[in-house]
């Protein structure tokens, strides 16, 4: 038997990592759905979540989740940045069962991810401290609705 040993190099810290940061910790705000979000138009959510990296700072991890009353949306994401596409991938699961991807860009403090069928906006204040965030949806990837929106305050 051989023993074949493959060299696979080791992965270094891209600095586009580091904008990152601006998410890092917990973050809470209210806000409502919109006509995107079929059968609970209108109705008020509140959000908790959190950011933090993953050791070794190649990955920030959420966590948290929407409260609409009748219901709750939990979710976790991993976000990280490919320095071939020069892009920022964030990979969503949710309590319903849902899996997706998103590629991202920041324009100064406005962060956009876009993916099949659904995109987001983050848009955080001057120094940090809020952020709103508003959720899109389309059927055909050109015709975009509000799914929802809510502003956060991150917690000191």
């Amino acid at each position: 038997m051989t023993n074949t040993t493959s060299q696979i190099a080791t992965p270094t810290l891209d600095p586009a990592l580091k904008p990152l940061d601006v998410f890092i910790g917990a973050w809470a705000g209210e806000g409502q759905f919109k006509e995107g979000a079929t059968g609970a138009e209108n109705a008020p959510i509140t959000a908790e979540e959190k950011y933090e990296w993953l050791p070794g700072g190649f990955f920030l991890i959420y966590r948290g989740g929407l409260d609409f009353g009748s219901g709750k949306l939990e979710a976790i994401r991993v976000i990280g940045y490919d320095s071939v596409a020069k892009a920022y991938i964030m990979r969503a699961y949710d309590s319903t069962g849902f899996e997706r991807v998103y590629d991202g860009q920041v324009n100064g403090d406005v962060w956009h991810f876009k993916g099949e069928g659904e995109r987001v906006t983050f848009t955080l204040s001057d120094d940090n401290q809020t952020m709103a965030i508003a959720w899109e949806r389309s059927e055909d990837g050109e015709h975009w609705i509000p799914l929802c929106e809510y502003k956060e305050t991150k917690a000191k």
